[in-house]
């Protein structure tokens, strides 16, 4: 049975890792040039062609390997391994756990001097 699904599971993995890469190769060079921007007069920004490399490789990996994210979550359904009715049953639960993280790393409210 699961050999009818390998031949769309390995292309679409390749069509969305490619558009992942895309995306990160289209988008660096804008994100890079509002942060040299950002920086304002007083500093200067000096690229090394090594870590400009280095980072645009992982970029590319990182958004080519987020992209295929869909890929990994209907083959796990497919396979069982993941079923749908317990992944909604701690989503609750989920969220309200994550509320003290939420409150300690916000800062408190703004409060302009009178």
């Amino acid at each position: 049975m699961e050999r009818k699904f390998v031949g769309p599971f390995i292309g679409s993995a390749f069509v969305l890792f490619a558009a992942g890469a895309a995306f990160a190769y289209y988008v660096m060079p804008i994100g890079l040039n509002f942060l040299a921007t950002f920086l304002g007069g007083g500093a200067i920004y000096l690229p090394d062609i090594n870590s400009y490399l280095s980072f645009l490789l992982l970029l590319i990996v990182a958004f080519g390997l987020t992209f295929e994210l869909p890929v990994v979550i209907i083959l796990l359904g497919i396979l069982g391994t993941s079923p749908h009715g317990r992944c909604g049953a701690g989503a609750r639960g989920s969220g309200w756990g994550s509320s003290p993280p939420r409150w300690w790393s916000s800062p408190g409210p703004i409060r302009s001097p009178r």
